[in-house]
């Protein structure tokens, strides 16, 4: 994905990370296919994403990473669920390490916890 984009497009200056899945369960009721599943999905992609994206940074003299984490990375939101809980704060020492070992090479990374959100009501 990320050669075709560079193939298409020259240079990659901005990467936003924006995914994550929720399954409700507690520790002991998750399944080992579960906690895989949202382990690959929400932090996994994330690294493979800035895995192969940082590279084309580096050689054209930096870029930006976004990723989106959460609230529950910092703090329990009440809601049963293990593998986001160990997920979200998995980005954002993933987007620590990165905004400090790249701010050197003019890579900025950023990462965003947005809390609890109320959907709107339809009528």
């Amino acid at each position: 994905m990320v050669e075709q984009w560079v193939k298409t497009y020259g240079r990659i200056d901005i990467l936003h990370n924006n995914v994550g899945i929720v399954v409700l369960g507690e520790l002991v009721e998750t399944s080992e296919e579960t906690w895989d599943r949202v382990m690959a999905i929400n932090l996994k992609s994330m690294f493979l994403t800035c895995k192969h994206v940082i590279p084309h940074m580096e050689k054209q003299g930096g870029g930006v990473i976004t990723s989106i984490s959460s609230i529950a990375a910092i703090r329990y939101t009440g809601l049963p669920y293990i593998t986001y809980y160990t997920t979200k704060p998995g980005i954002l020492g993933q987007t620590q390490s990165i905004a400090l070992q790249y701010a050197h090479r003019n890579i900025r990374a950023n990462c965003i916890l947005p809390g609890l959100m109320q959907p709107p009501v339809y009528c």
